[in-house]
């Protein structure tokens, strides 16, 4: 019974999300809405059952960085890190 009612609690809050969006007039793109996705990226992390982790792209950008000359780039590179 618990997990059986955790979904129905879960389809009960995508419910009221999208009838929301409904009231206030508000789309959703149906290209880019998923449902039940067994992991999302969102804001450069990769987010799934097992926790969360920085996504490859941003990771590798870090790794790629060149050696930093300045303050300036010192501030970018800290910047591309969080």
């Amino acid at each position: 019974p618990g997990i059986r009612r955790f979904i129905w609690n879960h389809c009960a809050v995508i419910n009221r999300i999208l009838q929301r969006l409904q009231n206030v007039g508000a789309t959703v793109s149906a290209k880019k809405f998923v449902l039940a996705a067994p992991d999302a990226t969102i804001v450069g992390h990769k987010c799934m059952l097992e926790g969360r982790i920085p996504h490859e792209d941003k990771v590798q950008k870090i790794r790629d960085w060149p050696e930093c000359s300045n303050v300036t780039h010192v501030r970018g590179f800290l910047g591309v890190c969080g």
